[in-house]
């Protein structure tokens, strides 16, 4: 009686996990009106310090999103990230190699979406960012912060109607110190 009990109680329990997974796959449009969302994404950095170094520095970062769509066509956000990885450039006139990390990028951000059909769009982006980079060697270290203009565009797969998928390009600094470019891919879900 027991055992039969415990296949039966397994059962339920296999049919409750099956419908919740089926339930997150059924691919559905997400309501636009107002939806506050938030979520996760990776970014591919490339910083280019201009005439101060031989080559590119490239880092890994880690952004957070919340945005608000206002309408099917427009959402505005912010993000907040860091660097994950440290990269090591070359300097000019140097000895030893400079060690670079991204300590944080921070911006606000619209983006118009155009909806291709109802489970993907492709959208760009504009906004303004803040980031601060960090040099470090032998001798010491020192940090520079930079805001400057952005741009980019990317792709949105809504996965469910409050999951979504995303695959982007920004540059998020053309400056005089230092350029900063990216691409990531993330995960949102709507509130």
């Amino acid at each position: 009686m027991m055992n039969y009990l415990c296949k039966k109680t397994a059962l339920r329990v296999f049919c409750a996990a099956a419908m919740s997974l089926f339930s997150l796959c059924s691919f559905a449009a997400p309501k636009f009106d107002q939806a506050p969302y938030g979520g996760l994404q990776i970014s591919f950095v490339d910083v280019d310090y201009g005439w101060r170094s031989e080559e590119e520095a490239s880092f890994t970062t880690a952004l957070g999103r919340l945005g608000i769509h206002a309408s099917e066509r427009f959402a505005a956000e912010v993000r907040f990230g860091t660097g994950v990885t440290k990269d090591s450039v070359g300097y000019y006139n140097a000895d030893d190699d400079v060690d670079l990390e991204i300590k944080y990028i921070l911006g606000a951000y619209g983006l118009w979406h155009a909806h291709l059909v109802d489970l993907f769009s492709v959208y760009g982006l504009l906004g303004v960012t803040r980031a601060e980079a960090e040099a470090s060697t032998s001798g010491g270290s020192l940090s520079e912060e930079e805001t400057g203009f952005s741009s980019g565009f990317g792709a949105a797969f809504y996965f469910t109607d409050r999951v979504t998928i995303n695959i982007e390009y920004i540059s998020y600094i053309n400056s005089s110190t230092f350029d900063v470019d990216g691409l990531s891919g993330g995960l949102s879900m709507f509130f």
